[in-house]
Parts: structure tokens; sequence; C-alpha cells
């Protein structure tokens, strides 16, 4: 009987089984009678070895793994949000109103005055100040909102208004010196600033020395009268009618600096400005005239008293 090999794979073990070894003669005889092993064959023994170490590998890299995976778990960490205590809204103070500015009693002091705001939590106000209308402020005090804790430059006007008196040598000039002011709460929740109030300018005085009389030449009538002497005076407006006590209507503008003044319009030399008016009938107590002056800001002050021609 001739010798034989079984080779059994299952599960990557390899079990082989073999007869006594067979003399050089009869292994000869085996080999060229017996047909070599097909590659098939080969392929399929190397291909299930190799698939079963396959296997095996992955099943010690998977435990490797899941070990590792284990090892390297990061655990959820808690964590502890603290809320802020939701209180009601607390809106900041409204706009301060009834801002008044006026001249103080001393050279270079400002009284300013303004109505308290209604709310209760209000716990003082600042005040703002500019040299000039729209300018840069800058921080001049802060004054209680409580009337029992005024006093000083400070004080309670009574009816729910505030005073206060800015002594720091302001120039007093008419329409400047302005002011703004903000309500803040005892949260110093900041209110809006108020409309700024300035010194107040006043429109010019009434122009004085007005006549009337015959001009140079054939029916002009001389209009004259003394320049005012406020420094912001622009212009004079010169008012007609035919009879005393008539509506007027706007005759001519007439500047108040002497070096524009030409034409029908002549600087007398003495602070006074005439203007002829011509052709006019010259007609004893007819034409009548009123002037009035006109500051840079627009603002006109009062008529003069009305005079009529008289030769």
């Amino acid at each position: 009987m001739g010798s034989f090999t079984i080779r059994l794979v299952a599960a990557g073990v390899l079990l082989a089984a073999c007869a006594p070894a067979a003399s050089p003669d009869a292994a000869d005889t085996s080999t060229s009678s017996a047909a070599p092993p097909s590659s098939a064959a080969v392929s399929t023994t190397a291909a299930t070895s190799t698939t079963a170490a396959t296997s095996t590998t992955a099943a010690i890299s998977t435990t490797t793994t899941t070990a590792a995976t284990t090892t390297t778990t990061v655990q959820p960490t808690t964590t502890t949000t603290v809320r802020p205590t939701t209180t009601a809204n607390d809106p900041p103070p409204g706009v301060v109103t009834g801002v008044v500015v006026g001249l103080g009693a001393g050279s270079g002091e400002i009284d300013i005055s303004w109505d308290r705001n209604p709310e209760p939590d209000v716990d003082r106000y600042e005040i703002w100040w500019s040299a000039t209308p729209g300018g840069s402020k800058s921080l001049v005090d802060v004054v209680p909102h409580d009337p029992a804790r005024l006093g000083g430059l400070a004080q309670d006007l009574g009816g729910g208004r505030t005073a206060y008196v800015d002594v720091n040598g302001r120039s007093q000039t008419a329409g400047g010196d302005c002011y703004e002011l903000r309500a803040v709460d005892a949260a110093s929740n900041e209110g809006p600033f108020s409309a700024e109030v300035c010194l107040p300018d006043p429109p010019p005085g009434q122009v004085a020395e007005l006549t009337v009389g015959e001009g140079a030449g054939s029916l002009e009538i001389s209009v004259v009268w003394r320049r005012n002497g406020e420094a912001d005076i622009d212009h004079y407006d010169i008012w007609y009618s035919e009879q005393p006590g008539q509506a007027k209507s706007l005759l001519v503008s007439v500047p108040h600096d002497p070096s524009q003044l030409g034409g029908r319009s002549q600087d007398l030399g003495d602070g006074r400005t005439q203007f002829v008016d011509y052709p006019r009938d010259w007609i004893a107590g007819t034409n009548c005239y009123r002037v009035a002056a006109v500051d840079a800001a627009g603002q006109t002050g009062p008529q003069s008293a009305e005079v009529c021609y008289q030769p």
C-alpha cells in the first residue's frame, strides 16, 4: 500500500497524518503517478490560511481597540449653570423737562432750573455745559433728586422744581452758555439728555431818535435814526404808510454796519444812519415811517414810534 498525506484545514488549524516513510523509489513512483496539486487547491489552502490569520488578527485588534476605547472613554462633564435672578424691567429715567437758563445774580453766574422727574427711583441729575449752542459739553455738577438733600448751589423751588447756580465764571453771553440735563436712577441707569437750552438771546431794542424831513433833492424825504447799541444787530427794516395810523408795508432794509452803507443809505458820522426816500409829495403830516432793528438771528425788535413828514 502506497504512502498518502491527508491535510485538514479548519479554523486555521492544520492536521496532518502521515504513513510510514516510503522508500525513495516508492516516493518517486508516487510522485510520478500522482497528479500534482492543482493551482486551485493551493490557492484554496492559502486563502483559507490567510483568511483565518486575518480573522484572528482582527479579533485581537478588535479586543485591543475595545480595550483602548474603554480606557479612553470621556465621561460627559456635568456643569451647573447659575442664571441671574430675573427681575422686573427697570427702564432708565425719562427726559428732563422744563429746563430754564438765565443770568445769575453775580458776575459769571448762570441760573438753571428744571422739573424733577416723576419716576420713584430717580436718584440725581447731571448738568452739562458748553459755551456755544451744539458745542461739546462738559459735566458741571451732579444734583440730588430728593429735595431734602438739596443745599448750597442747589435749592428746591417748590412745585416740583429744582434750581442750581453755576458759579464757574461763565461769559454770560446772550445765545451762549448752553446746558443739557439728564436724570440718573438708583441703579445708575442714565436717561436721555434734555433739549439744549442756552441763555436767552433777546431781540433788539427799539430804534430811537427817528426823524423825517425834507431831503436834499426835490421830492426827497430824509429818514434818519440812531443805530442800536447791541453787538448782534444786522440791519434795519423801514416801514411806510402814506397816512398816519395806517397799516404799513416794508419799504426797504438798510445794513447796520456803516461800512456796508451806500447809494440811498449814508452814515451821518455820529452813530446815525440816513435813508433817502423818493419821490414823495411834501405834504405835512403824511408819508409816515417806522424803523425796527433786526439781529443776526433774525429776531426783530419793536418798531419805533411812528414819525410823519414835517417840512
